[in-house]
């Protein structure tokens, strides 16, 4: 596989992860040190409240429309 494709394929999974709630799928596809960071307002939200918060399906995607991705190396 060429670094892209597993940056592609890391970001699949992590979505998917998100649309299926499931809270063992993002922590294996999340490093320790994961932030997500809020492109509205800046903020930030680190890993564990993220796997938190989808886990305990608090957090639901019914679907996630991704824009423009691109892999930069």
């Amino acid at each position: 596989m060429s670094p892209e494709v597993d940056v592609r394929t890391a970001e699949a999974a992590f979505f998917n992860a998100l649309l299926q709630g499931s809270r063992e799928q993002l922590e294996g596809v999340l490093g320790p040190d994961f932030i997500l960071v809020d492109v509205m307002t800046g903020s930030e939200i680190p890993r564990s409240t993220l796997v938190d918060l989808v886990g305990s399906g608090q957090l639901v995607f019914d679907s996630i429309e991704r824009l423009g991705a691109q892999v930069r190396l």
